[in-house]
């Protein structure tokens, strides 16, 4: 048998990476159809994982060599660079003013536009600011009363 270091390595801690990619989509469900892009390259790449895992696996089965692994890799390497559209579609700079977004938008939603720039966002939070004007005004009339 000869060196099998990064077989029994891929093997052993692409399993935690898959887990972790798993529970990364499960994370970015409280963020509903705002990240639904975003939510899927994340399975696309826990896919991805989980395959160089289970060819690192029956590499190691079969006694074969780190070499093999190699052909994983540059496969991998490929199917992200035609796909990167879908398996990698993060965007770290705002669309219309070329701000650095924050940790969440990128992550999170598909749109790559700050907080300042989503239409959607500005206006769920004038709703909530009049939603909290008419509690208050509602609250100092009964206080009234």
């Amino acid at each position: 048998m000869e060196s099998q270091i990064i077989i029994d390595f891929v093997a052993k801690y692409f399993y935690w990476a898959f887990l972790g990619w798993i529970f990364m989509t499960l994370i970015q469900r409280r963020h509903g159809s705002k990240g639904v892009k975003k939510r899927m390259a994340v399975l696309y790449q826990a896919i991805l994982i989980f395959l160089i895992m289970v060819y690192a696996t029956i590499l190691k089965m079969n006694d074969l060599t780190d070499v093999y692994l190699i052909v994983a890799a540059i496969i991998a390497v490929l199917i992200l660079f035609f796909g990167r559209k879908f398996i990698l579609p993060y965007s770290t700079r705002c669309r219309v003013c070329g701000k650095r977004m924050s940790f969440e938008r990128i992550f999170y939603y598909d749109d790559p536009l700050c907080s300042e720039h989503d239409e959607e966002e500005i206006e769920m939070n004038e709703e909530v600011k009049k939603k909290i004007k008419e509690i208050r005004e509602e609250e100092n009339n009964s206080d009234k009363e």
